[in-house]
């Protein structure tokens, strides 16, 4: 039986809103529509399966727990998720599928039914930009602190360690 959200995911969807779906829950909890039952629907889904998660990606977009693991899940908070709008929307979410409310000015509520909330990005997403600038982090930790931090706006920077300038021909 579909959930009664997938209506509202299938009209968005039929209206060309819909880019990629990010789900988010609490460890606790769970979604009427998972990542795995996405593909039935072609709906994209921002996330991972575990065994083909690098460390790098599980530090970094696993802290927003889309990483399908069997051990543990990386437990977030709606103000973390909220707080990076701009890395979600530079991975081309389009709408986030959450088990908690969230407040945002950039989110547009478009479903509500217990426990579960659907809301429209209206943020600039796409698939493919061009940032202005390019910033040398000293080491993948700093490049991932620089990342992760809430203010850090992807599509205006392109963060690389210095081995990765060096594989960038004159």
């Amino acid at each position: 039986v579909a959930p009664p959200i997938l209506k509202t995911v299938l009209q968005e969807m039929n209206a060309g809103h819909m880019h990629r779906l990010f789900g988010y829950h609490d460890k606790m909890e769970s979604l009427p529509l998972r990542p795995s039952s996405n593909i039935l629907y072609g709906i994209e889904h921002l996330g991972a399966y575990s065994p083909l998660v690098m460390k790098r990606y599980y530090e970094t977009i696993g802290r927003f727990g889309g990483v399908n693991d069997s051990v543990t899940v990386q437990t977030t908070f709606p103000a973390f998720i909220e707080e990076r709008l701009k890395l979600l929307s530079a991975l081309d979410v389009s709408h986030i599928l959450s088990s908690r409310s969230l407040s945002h000015p950039n989110l547009q509520p478009l479903s509500e039914t217990p426990k579960t909330y659907l809301y429209r990005n209206t943020m600039r997403h796409e698939r493919a930009f061009i940032p202005r600038q390019v910033q040398i982090a000293p080491s993948w930790d700093s490049l991932k602190q620089m990342l992760m931090n809430a203010q850090f706006d992807p599509k205006e920077t392109l963060l690389l360690e210095p081995e990765e300038i060096l594989k960038v021909p004159e």
